[in-house]
C-alpha cells in the first residue's frame, strides 16, 4: 500500500468515529429555561450531545465531512500513474485531493464554533495524504 492511500483512509475513518463520538459525549453548550416569571428569566447553561444540538442538521454535519474524504481516496486511487494516463488526467485527479483539503479547511473554518476542531485531525491526515501523492 503507498502512504497517500494510508493518509487518506485514515482521514475517511477519522470522519466516521468522530461524529459517533460526538453523538455520544455531551460536550455542546445549551441554555435551558429553569424559572420564567414576569420580568425575569433564569437560564442554566446545559451540557448536550451533536444529536441534542443540531438536531436534523446532524446529517449535514455527518455526512459532508466523509463524502470529502472519500473524495480524497478516490482522486489518489484514480491519479496513480499508470501507462495509460497522460500527465493532463493525472494532474486532474491531483488537483483533485487539494480541492477537498480546501473545501474541508473552509467547512471547518466555517463551523468552529460546533465541530469545526474535532475534523483537524482529518484535515492534517488530508494534507499529508496530499503531500505524499507525487
Amino acid at each position: 500500500m503507498k502512504t497517500p492511500f494510508i493518509y487518506a483512509t485514515l482521514a475517511h475513518v477519522s470522519t466516521i468515529i468522530i461524529p459517533f463520538i460526538l453523538m455520544i459525549v455531551p460536550i455542546f453548550n445549551s441554555p435551558e429555561t429553569v424559572t420564567e416569571v414576569t420580568g425575569f428569566t433564569q437560564y442554566i447553561i446545559k451540557k448536550v450531545t451533536l444529536l441534542d444540538a443540531h438536531g436534523t442538521n446532524m446529517l449535514f454535519v455527518i455526512g459532508f465531512p466523509w463524502i470529502v474524504s472519500g473524495l480524497t481516496i478516490t482522486s489518489i486511487v484514480m491519479g496513480n500513474h499508470q501507462k495509460s494516463y497522460s500527465k493532463r488526467i493525472i494532474w486532474r485527479w491531483r488537483s483533485y485531493t487539494w480541492g477537498s483539503l480546501l473545501i474541508m479547511g473552509i467547512f471547518s473554518f466555517l463551523s468552529v464554533e460546533s465541530v469545526g476542531l474535532f475534523y483537524m485531525p482529518t484535515i492534517f491526515l488530508m494534507l499529508l495524504a496530499n503531500i505524499y501523492n507525487k
